[in-house]
């Protein structure tokens, strides 16, 4: 994680995601750049671990329920007495499910995680934030590609960037960005033997700069679109992903 510049100095940022492995990565980095931040999950033993890690303090939030949103977002305005930052680090997949294999039950599942859920938390966020406020969505390169075994994700995440453009365009008036990071294939930690150095190796041959992305190099970006330098950029969807969509 490169070193802080300062740029958030006096921001407040809710990380909903907090926990997960990007997730993670930008409430450290938007700490180190001077932000206060409240790190939310739904996984309350998870986030012990990033707020260990600096002045972070945390919230339950599940995405997926509207009532735990409202109370976690009301919980964090509350800690830091208002909000400047809102970034969405949520989501999951069904890898690997064939249309014949994906239920209904299941692709709606996903719909609520990674498209519905950021609607959800604009609605309980929006009156909190002000001029020079932003928002930041965590999208995937899923959102420009054909993914068979993966539909409910790709539709989502293609969702998700028309709703950034949308949201930009209804917000805008109000001083406030909305953008979008998407993240390339990622070194996520080892879950299983299946995810072989084999495997690393054959993935990392797809990326031009040759080499998987770091949750440090999502963050990055993500501190940027939230910071002032940004201030001219909004309806973006920046795919950080080592220049494998350029292929």
């Amino acid at each position: 994680m490169s070193a802080g510049t300062g740029r958030l100095e006096g921001k407040r940022a809710l990380v909903v995601g907090g926990a997960g492995s990007i997730g993670a990565a930008i409430v450290t980095k938007l700490v180190a750049e001077g932000a206060m931040v409240v790190a939310a999950d739904r996984n309350a033993s998870a986030l012990a671990g990033v707020t260990a890690e600096g002045s972070v303090s945390s919230a339950v939030i599940d995405i997926a329920d509207a009532q735990s949103v409202a109370d976690g977002v009301a919980e964090a305005v509350s800690a830091m007495g208002g909000l400047d930052i809102v970034v969405n680090a949520t989501g999951i997949s069904h890898q690997g499910r064939t249309i014949d294999e994906e239920t209904i039950e299941g692709w709606n599942e996903v719909l609520a995680v990674n498209l519905t859920g950021s609607f959800v938390l604009v609605k309980a966020t929006l009156e909190h934030l002000g001029e020079g406020s932003s928002y930041v969505f965590v999208s995937s390169t899923g959102a420009e590609r054909g993914l068979p075994l993966n539909l409910a994700y790709g539709a989502t995440k293609a969702g998700l960037a028309n709703f950034t453009k949308g949201l930009s365009n209804a917000v805008a008036a109000r001083g406030i960005r909305v953008n979008t990071v998407g993240p390339g294939l990622m070194a996520y930690p080892v879950r299983n033997d299946q995810d072989s150095t084999d495997r690393r190796v054959g993935r990392t041959e797809v990326v031009p700069l040759g080499r998987l992305g770091e949750g440090s190099d999502i963050a990055n970006v993500v501190a940027f679109l939230a910071s002032d330098e940004a201030g001219w950029v909004t309806g973006q969807n920046v795919y950080v992903d080592g220049g494998s969509l350029a292929r």
